[in-house]
């Protein structure tokens, strides 16, 4: 259960007129150069003290929108809150109790998801393709989307025809070469380039919500959620480090955070590690 009733002020007003009018200024501000400076020191702290995540309830001090840096081998389980990615944006800094982190549910085909992120079919099969050059129409990934494209069954991103799904393996392409070649950028550090520039993935909650996404177990262990083709490419390039946002917290983890921030005792983990340099828009 929540342990207050903000949950990121109720659904942020319940995108009523207070959410629009939001993002319509974002909108502006993030348009025109000037603004979008004064814009991306100013969100953080709006958006903490406006909507004040449950985390920051519990637990003064606490960032829910600072990026904690962690290995990307770390990153291995799956979460079993409900709600698809997209939406999970209203759960940033949520503390939920329940067995939620115990669960494990395995898909009849483990295209996306099993008991680990490296034994999924999308994980093994861009391995193949990046490390043994592997062509995408012979990896397991893409004749299973071949096949379920025929049959009007699942969808990949939108993908009805074996071109397009052939075209979103050329995006993953791109993605891979940009990383390995540039390094792994932040969505923050894209939006400031310019190279974030859809509605959709304009604003600060929309930057945050579109880096890899995890949950914390009771235990402190990172449960994926959303952000898989970077977090696979992150392993597959055996990255040291990548940024992730933490949206929810089981309440056992809470109760230790609680306790750390009320002793003196030495805690080292990255939710605690990455808070007093991190103002949120790294």
């Amino acid at each position: 259960m929540y342990l207050s009733d903000s949950w990121l002020k109720k659904n942020f007003f319940r995108k009523g007129m207070v959410y629009k009018s939001c993002r319509f200024i974002e909108v502006i501000f993030l348009k025109t150069p000037y603004l979008k400076r004064r814009y991306l020191n100013f969100a953080p702290n709006f958006y903490k003290n406006i909507l004040k995540p449950e985390i920051c309830i519990q637990i003064d001090g606490v960032n829910p929108f600072a990026l904690r840096y962690v290995d990307p081998n770390n990153v291995e389980r799956f979460s079993q809150l409900p709600n698809v990615a997209s939406e999970r944006v209203f759960d940033i800094g949520a503390i939920i109790g329940g067995d939620w982190d115990l669960r494990v549910t395995h898909d009849k085909k483990p295209i996306f998801k099993t008991d680990r992120f490296s034994n999924t079919i999308f994980y093994k099969s861009l391995e193949e393709h990046f490390v043994e050059n592997k062509p995408w129409e012979n990896t397991e990934l893409v004749q299973s989307f071949f096949e379920l494209a025929e049959s009007n069954d699942l969808r990949w991103h939108g993908c009805n025809t074996q071109e397009d799904i052939l075209n979103r393996c050329k995006y993953i392409d791109r993605l891979y070469n940009s990383i390995k070649r540039e390094g792994y950028k932040t969505q923050t550090e894209l939006l400031r380039s310019g190279d974030i520039c859809s509605l959709k993935n304009l604003g600060y909650l929309n930057a945050k919500i579109n880096e890899i996404t995890v949950d914390i177990s009771r235990n402190g262990d990172f449960m994926f959620v959303d952000g898989r083709h970077r977090l696979a490419i992150a392993k597959i390039l055996n990255l040291e480090t990548i940024p992730v946002l933490i949206i929810a917290r089981h309440k056992h983890w809470a109760q230790k955070l609680l306790e750390y921030y009320n002793s003196s005792v030495d805690f080292d983990h990255p939710d605690v590690n990455s808070q007093a340099s991190n103002n949120g828009w790294q």
